[in-house]
């Protein structure tokens, strides 16, 4: 795109910058704009101030991009001093919600015991070797503060789930050149092996994301990834640069790994189903929406975890709300169908949303409320387990944007 001969260049972006200073750098390089368009001096005079934490790098960046950007907000108004977008009041609420006596017990219960192993890395200086473990750690807590039944009563057939990954590695090595200059070594994937057959959350980090990954692919070269983070790395041929190494991959050759052993529940959720104060006070506030003035109001609710919507579904289905659910494992073409559903049947006012799967690509303009279930920030609170809405009282006919909110541990 860069080699493009032009007279004249336009770049219209909703996100210059999504995740990082350095995206604005491509539509500079696009624009021609010398010396920024130099990636030297951009990493001299942005790159490496912002990561030394130097305000100046923004105040730079603004100043480069104020002669050339052309902004619409909402704030902006006509020349007859009427706002340029009409859009309802946004009111942002923070419902704080409290542990029962079992609840509470069992949080300091975990605490307890993570705060021991944490203490044991330090005492024999791994910490920084040990940060996955220290964030899986406070991964526990947060899951405990949304329902006892994401940390309790689970287990494992792990014995099964070691054939599957040694079918899938074999299926692998058959289907992969394994001379080419960039391909896995057999110690390698030995090496991989051991690693998918572990069922602990930091056995699949994604290099991307820096999280579990969820629905994982493993590339040709051997590296494993999110395949909602490894989907918009490729161009429209079909090819990308592994994150990980820089050898280039085929969207054709991703494979998908065997999901780590479904947990079977020694407790059946449905038949012992009891409130966590989250999801009481959720339901609630679902009550009072299809209780109040407009009781077509629909609801978006959002949970980082799959396992957490799994969970939500039950008490809206013993509570008679009909939902439409939206996450990884369905295709492009079925969250279309979703979201289309989700606006057209007025007898569906709740849509379960994971935040992978919604966090970008997705205008939703349909719904009056959304609850951030649990919360992803790096704020701590252990005395509050809370849950965020934002409320829309007027027409819903405008974009909800995901802000990072609030915490639960």
């Amino acid at each position: 795109m860069f080699q493009l001969r032009a007279d004249r260049r336009w770049v219209v972006s909703g996100t210059i910058i999504q995740n990082k200073l350095d995206d604005a750098f491509a539509a500079l390089k696009f624009l021609g704009e010398e010396p920024w368009a130099s990636w030297g001096w951009w990493k001299a005079v942005i790159s490496q101030p912002f990561e030394r934490q130097d305000a100046v790098a923004l105040q730079r960046l603004r100043a480069i991009l104020t002669p050339l950007m052309l902004r619409r907000t909402k704030d902006m108004r006509t020349a007859s001093g009427e706002s340029m977008v009409q859009l309802p009041p946004r009111i942002d609420e923070t419902l704080q919600c409290t542990f029962s006596d079992k609840e509470a017990a069992l949080y300091e219960a975990i605490y307890t015991r993570s705060k021991a192993q944490f203490d044991s890395f330090v005492a024999s200086g791994a910490v920084m070797n040990k940060y996955v473990q220290v964030l899986t750690l406070l991964l526990r807590l947060r899951q405990c503060c949304d329902h006892a039944f994401l940390v309790l009563g689970r287990s494992r057939t792990d014995d099964e789930f070691a054939k599957d990954i040694d079918a899938f590695l074999h299926r692998f090595a058959s289907r992969v050149d394994l001379a080419a200059p960039n391909a896995p070594s057999a110690l390698f994937l030995q090496e991989l092996g051991a690693n998918l057959k572990r069922t602990d959350e930091d056995a699949r980090e994604c290099p991307i994301c820096l999280s579990p990954a969820e629905i994982p692919v493993l590339t040709e070269c051997g590296h494993l990834m999110c395949r909602e983070c490894a989907t918009p790395l490729f161009n429209e041929r079909g090819f990308a640069r592994c994150p990980t190494c820089r050898c280039v991959i085929s969207r054709e050759r991703l494979f998908l790994v065997p999901a780590v052993t479904p947990e079977v529940q020694r407790i059946d959720p449905v038949a012992n189903w009891t409130h966590s104060a989250k999801t009481a006070r959720l339901l609630a506030e679902l009550e009072a929406i299809r209780s109040g003035p407009d009781p077509a109001a629909k609801s978006i609710i959002f949970s980082q975890w799959t396992s957490m919507l799994d969970l939500l579904e039950i008490p809206l289905k013993q509570a008679g709300f009909a939902f439409l659910r939206l996450d990884g494992s369905l295709s492009q073409k079925d969250r279309e169908t979703v979201l289309k559903k989700f606006k057209n049947e007025a007898k569906v006012p709740v849509l379960l949303i994971s935040l992978k799967a919604g966090g970008v690509g997705l205008n939703l303009v349909m719904a009056n409320y959304c609850f951030f279930f649990d919360c992803w920030s790096d704020n701590t609170n252990r005395d509050a387990c809370v849950c965020r809405r934002v409320g829309f009282r007027a027409s819903p006919s405008l974009l909800l944007s995901l802000c990072l909110f609030c915490v639960c541990v």
